[in-house]
């Protein structure tokens, strides 16, 4: 019973913070570039940036950044490189609330199973 409280008390709290840290971080989007093209579009790949100013731009105003893909003479389009969100203020992201009070429970349940097995364990040694 103690060992299905726990695996379930750690795989909601993986669930949680999981879900957490993506909204916090962001994940990186994709955005697309064919300097061959005649006009600017938004960048998908139906419609890319015809330049890779724009796409630059674009990427930094993303909560996670965003590859750049720049489409090739062959026709393929190639994973270029990684650029950054432009984030204000501090330096790294802090737990949201609601992830830090799990967090504090899990950790006080986990010391409390422990402690409740120690003591059993102490009292069978000393039978």
């Amino acid at each position: 019973m103690i060992r299905r409280l726990f695996l379930f008390t750690v795989i909601a709290l993986i669930v949680l913070l999981g879900s957490s840290f993506a909204k916090a971080a962001g994940i990186p989007g994709n955005i697309y570039v064919n300097s061959a093209a005649t006009t600017n579009g938004d960048g998908t790949m139906g419609s890319p940036y015809n330049n890779l100013l724009d796409a630059v731009n674009k990427a930094r105003s993303l909560s996670g950044g965003a590859w750049i893909h720049e489409k090739q003479t062959t026709g393929a389009w190639v994973k270029t490189l990684y650029v950054s969100p432009v984030v204000s203020g501090g330096t790294g992201l802090p737990l949201p609330t609601v992830s830090l009070y799990v967090l504090l429970a899990v950790v006080a349940l986990v010391m409390a199973v422990a402690g409740l097995q120690f003591r059993r364990r102490s009292r069978q040694l000393q039978h």
